[in-house]
Protein backbone atom coordinates (compact mmCIF):
# COMPACT_ATOMS: atom_id res chain seq x y z
CA UNK A 1 0.00 0.00 0.00
CA UNK A 2 1.31 3.45 -0.92
CA UNK A 3 0.37 5.30 2.24
CA UNK A 4 0.25 9.06 2.10
CA UNK A 5 2.51 10.82 4.61
CA UNK A 6 0.62 11.68 7.77
CA UNK A 7 1.54 15.37 7.63
CA UNK A 8 1.93 17.76 4.74
CA UNK A 9 5.12 19.62 3.95
CA UNK A 10 4.04 22.41 1.62
CA UNK A 11 6.71 24.80 0.39
CA UNK A 12 4.81 27.96 1.25
CA UNK A 13 2.19 26.98 3.84
CA UNK A 14 3.07 27.41 7.48
CA UNK A 15 1.69 24.59 9.57
CA UNK A 16 -0.22 25.52 12.67
CA UNK A 17 -2.44 23.37 14.86
CA UNK A 18 -5.53 24.00 12.74
CA UNK A 19 -3.73 22.98 9.55
CA UNK A 20 -2.34 19.78 11.09
CA UNK A 21 -5.71 18.83 12.58
CA UNK A 22 -7.51 19.39 9.28
CA UNK A 23 -4.88 17.49 7.30
CA UNK A 24 -5.14 14.46 9.57
CA UNK A 25 -8.94 14.56 9.46
CA UNK A 26 -8.86 14.89 5.66
CA UNK A 27 -6.69 11.80 5.23
CA UNK A 28 -8.89 9.85 7.63
CA UNK A 29 -12.02 10.88 5.72
CA UNK A 30 -10.48 9.86 2.40
CA UNK A 31 -9.49 6.46 3.75
CA UNK A 32 -13.11 5.67 4.64
CA UNK A 33 -14.02 5.11 1.00
CA UNK A 34 -16.10 6.67 -1.79
CA UNK A 35 -18.36 9.65 -1.22
CA UNK A 36 -18.16 13.39 -0.56
CA UNK A 37 -15.65 15.01 1.77
CA UNK A 38 -16.32 18.70 2.47
CA UNK A 39 -13.25 20.79 3.34
CA UNK A 40 -14.72 23.91 4.93
CA UNK A 41 -13.14 27.11 6.21
CA UNK A 42 -13.35 30.91 6.03
CA UNK A 43 -11.77 32.91 3.18
CA UNK A 44 -7.98 32.98 3.24
CA UNK A 45 -7.56 30.11 5.70
CA UNK A 46 -5.73 27.90 3.18
CA UNK A 47 -8.32 25.57 1.63
CA UNK A 48 -6.94 25.98 -1.90
CA UNK A 49 -3.41 25.40 -0.65
CA UNK A 50 -4.45 22.25 1.21
CA UNK A 51 -6.31 21.01 -1.85
CA UNK A 52 -3.16 21.58 -3.91
CA UNK A 53 -1.02 19.73 -1.38
CA UNK A 54 -3.44 16.80 -1.42
CA UNK A 55 -3.38 16.78 -5.23
CA UNK A 56 0.42 16.66 -5.25
CA UNK A 57 0.54 13.78 -2.76
CA UNK A 58 -2.12 11.79 -4.60
CA UNK A 59 -0.43 12.23 -7.97
CA UNK A 60 2.77 10.90 -6.45
CA UNK A 61 0.83 7.81 -5.35
CA UNK A 62 -0.56 7.16 -8.83
CA UNK A 63 -3.08 8.22 -11.49
CA UNK A 64 -6.80 8.82 -11.07
CA UNK A 65 -6.78 12.35 -9.65
CA UNK A 66 -8.98 15.04 -11.23
CA UNK A 67 -8.82 18.73 -10.27
CA UNK A 68 -11.62 21.22 -10.97
CA UNK A 69 -11.44 24.89 -9.99
CA UNK A 70 -14.35 27.27 -9.49
CA UNK A 71 -16.82 24.40 -9.08
CA UNK A 72 -17.21 23.97 -12.85
CA UNK A 73 -18.36 20.37 -13.23
CA UNK A 74 -19.34 18.89 -16.59
CA UNK A 75 -20.82 15.41 -16.84
CA UNK A 76 -20.93 12.63 -14.25
CA UNK A 77 -18.09 12.26 -11.71
CA UNK A 78 -15.14 10.22 -12.92
CA UNK A 79 -13.82 7.26 -10.88
CA UNK A 80 -10.92 8.05 -8.61
CA UNK A 81 -10.43 11.25 -6.62
CA UNK A 82 -12.10 14.50 -7.67
CA UNK A 83 -10.80 17.71 -6.08
CA UNK A 84 -13.09 20.74 -6.44
CA UNK A 85 -12.21 24.26 -5.34
CA UNK A 86 -14.88 26.92 -4.76
CA UNK A 87 -17.47 24.16 -4.55
CA UNK A 88 -20.19 26.72 -3.77
CA UNK A 89 -20.66 27.00 -7.54
CA UNK A 90 -21.63 23.36 -8.01
CA UNK A 91 -25.23 23.01 -9.19
CA UNK A 92 -27.70 21.04 -7.10
CA UNK A 93 -28.01 18.06 -9.52
CA UNK A 94 -24.23 17.66 -9.76
CA UNK A 95 -23.85 17.86 -5.99
CA UNK A 96 -26.50 15.19 -5.46
CA UNK A 97 -24.77 12.97 -8.05
CA UNK A 98 -21.48 13.31 -6.21
CA UNK A 99 -23.11 12.30 -2.93
CA UNK A 100 -24.65 9.20 -4.57
CA UNK A 101 -21.49 7.96 -6.27
CA UNK A 102 -19.91 4.68 -5.19
CA UNK A 103 -16.86 4.60 -7.48
CA UNK A 104 -14.80 7.53 -6.21
CA UNK A 105 -14.38 10.30 -3.68
CA UNK A 106 -14.97 14.03 -4.16
CA UNK A 107 -13.18 16.55 -1.95
CA UNK A 108 -15.12 19.81 -2.07
CA UNK A 109 -13.36 22.91 -0.73
CA UNK A 110 -15.81 25.65 0.20
CA UNK A 111 -16.79 28.35 2.67
CA UNK A 112 -18.57 27.27 5.88
CA UNK A 113 -22.00 28.22 4.54
CA UNK A 114 -21.72 25.42 1.99
CA UNK A 115 -22.61 23.02 4.81
CA UNK A 116 -26.23 24.10 4.44
CA UNK A 117 -26.35 22.67 0.93
CA UNK A 118 -25.03 19.34 2.19
CA UNK A 119 -27.93 18.78 4.55
CA UNK A 120 -29.55 15.45 3.83
CA UNK A 121 -26.65 14.33 1.60
CA UNK A 122 -24.18 11.66 2.71
CA UNK A 123 -20.83 13.34 3.35
CA UNK A 124 -17.91 13.66 5.71
CA UNK A 125 -16.86 17.07 6.98
CA UNK A 126 -13.40 18.53 7.67
CA UNK A 127 -12.97 22.01 9.17
CA UNK A 128 -9.85 24.08 8.46
CA UNK A 129 -9.77 26.80 11.09
CA UNK A 130 -7.60 29.93 11.42
CA UNK A 131 -4.57 30.33 13.65
CA UNK A 132 -5.59 30.51 17.29
CA UNK A 133 -4.66 33.66 19.21
CA UNK A 134 -2.10 31.80 21.31
CA UNK A 135 -0.44 30.45 18.16
CA UNK A 136 -0.02 33.82 16.42
CA UNK A 137 3.43 34.61 17.91
CA UNK A 138 4.85 31.27 16.73
CA UNK A 139 3.21 31.67 13.32
CA UNK A 140 4.61 35.19 12.90
CA UNK A 141 8.09 34.06 13.99
CA UNK A 142 7.99 31.24 11.43
CA UNK A 143 6.81 33.63 8.71
CA UNK A 144 9.62 36.08 9.55
CA UNK A 145 12.13 33.24 9.30
CA UNK A 146 10.63 32.28 5.95
CA UNK A 147 11.15 35.88 4.78
CA UNK A 148 14.67 36.04 6.18
CA UNK A 149 13.72 38.79 8.67
CA UNK A 150 15.04 38.65 12.27
CA UNK A 151 12.27 37.98 14.80
CA UNK A 152 13.50 40.94 16.85
CA UNK A 153 12.20 43.20 14.07
CA UNK A 154 8.68 42.75 15.46
CA UNK A 155 7.68 44.22 18.81
CA UNK A 156 5.29 42.27 21.08
CA UNK A 157 2.52 44.82 20.60
CA UNK A 158 2.98 44.43 16.85
CA UNK A 159 2.43 40.67 17.10
CA UNK A 160 -0.72 41.21 19.17
CA UNK A 161 -1.99 43.78 16.65
CA UNK A 162 -1.39 41.36 13.78
CA UNK A 163 -3.47 38.70 15.48
CA UNK A 164 -6.30 41.10 16.28
CA UNK A 165 -6.44 42.68 12.83
CA UNK A 166 -6.26 39.39 10.91
CA UNK A 167 -8.48 37.21 13.08
CA UNK A 168 -5.79 34.55 12.69
CA UNK A 169 -6.53 34.07 8.97
CA UNK A 170 -3.16 33.13 7.42
CA UNK A 171 -3.65 35.09 4.20
CA UNK A 172 -4.46 38.27 6.12
CA UNK A 173 -1.66 37.64 8.59
CA UNK A 174 0.86 37.35 5.77
CA UNK A 175 -0.45 40.42 3.95
CA UNK A 176 -0.48 42.53 7.10
CA UNK A 177 2.99 41.45 8.17
CA UNK A 178 4.49 42.29 4.79
CA UNK A 179 2.78 45.66 4.65
CA UNK A 180 3.70 46.49 8.25
CA UNK A 181 7.36 45.72 7.55
CA UNK A 182 7.20 48.00 4.52
CA UNK A 183 5.50 50.75 6.54
CA UNK A 184 8.12 50.48 9.28
CA UNK A 185 10.83 50.86 6.67
CA UNK A 186 9.23 54.02 5.33
CA UNK A 187 8.90 55.38 8.87
CA UNK A 188 12.47 54.50 9.75
CA UNK A 189 11.17 52.54 12.72
CA UNK A 190 13.59 50.07 14.25
CA UNK A 191 10.79 47.65 15.10
CA UNK A 192 7.32 46.91 13.81
CA UNK A 193 4.79 47.82 16.47
CA UNK A 194 1.04 48.19 16.72
CA UNK A 195 1.17 51.60 15.01
CA UNK A 196 2.73 50.15 11.86
CA UNK A 197 0.29 47.22 11.83
CA UNK A 198 -2.68 49.56 12.18
CA UNK A 199 -1.34 51.77 9.39
CA UNK A 200 -0.88 48.69 7.20
CA UNK A 201 -4.44 47.52 7.95
CA UNK A 202 -5.81 50.93 6.99
CA UNK A 203 -3.76 50.96 3.81
CA UNK A 204 -4.96 47.50 2.79
CA UNK A 205 -8.59 48.22 3.78
CA UNK A 206 -8.86 44.65 5.05
CA UNK A 207 -12.31 43.13 5.46
CA UNK A 208 -13.31 42.20 8.95
CA UNK A 209 -12.49 38.53 9.66
CA UNK A 210 -15.64 36.51 9.06
CA UNK A 211 -16.81 32.98 8.64
CA UNK A 212 -17.88 33.69 5.10
CA UNK A 213 -20.87 32.68 3.02
CA UNK A 214 -21.04 30.82 -0.28
CA UNK A 215 -20.82 32.94 -3.40
CA UNK A 216 -24.21 33.02 -5.13
CA UNK A 217 -24.47 31.16 -8.42
CA UNK A 218 -27.33 30.87 -10.88
CA UNK A 219 -29.73 27.94 -10.93
CA UNK A 220 -28.85 26.66 -7.48
CA UNK A 221 -31.43 25.19 -5.19
CA UNK A 222 -32.10 27.30 -2.11
CA UNK A 223 -30.59 25.70 1.03
CA UNK A 224 -32.93 24.52 3.79
CA UNK A 225 -33.55 26.99 6.57
CA UNK A 226 -32.63 24.61 9.41
CA UNK A 227 -29.26 23.03 10.08
CA UNK A 228 -28.65 19.37 10.84
CA UNK A 229 -25.51 17.31 11.45
CA UNK A 230 -23.80 15.68 8.48
CA UNK A 231 -25.39 12.45 7.28
CA UNK A 232 -22.76 9.78 7.74
CA UNK A 233 -22.18 7.16 5.08
CA UNK A 234 -22.32 3.65 6.53
CA UNK A 235 -18.89 2.14 7.06
CA UNK A 236 -17.92 -0.53 4.51
CA UNK A 237 -18.07 -4.12 5.63
CA UNK A 238 -14.36 -4.59 4.82
CA UNK A 239 -11.48 -2.13 4.80
CA UNK A 240 -10.78 -1.08 1.22
CA UNK A 241 -7.37 0.37 0.34
CA UNK A 242 -9.02 1.85 -2.76
CA UNK A 243 -7.60 5.29 -2.14
CA UNK A 244 -4.12 4.92 -0.74
CA UNK A 245 -3.10 1.80 -2.58
CA UNK A 246 -5.35 1.76 -5.62
CA UNK A 247 -4.18 4.96 -7.29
Amino acid sequence: MNDLPDRPAPATALRHAGWSEAWGALLAALAEGPGVVALLGPPGVGKTMMLGELERRLRQAGPGVHRVDFGDLAGPPAPGVLLVDEAERIGAPALEALARQTAGVAVLAALPGFAQRLQGLAHRRVILRPVRAGEVPAYVAARLAQLGVPSARLAPDGVAALGAASGGVPRLLNMLLGSALFTAGLDGAARVGAAQVQAAAAMLTLPKPQRGAPRPAPALASPPASAHPATARPAPAQARPWLLGGL
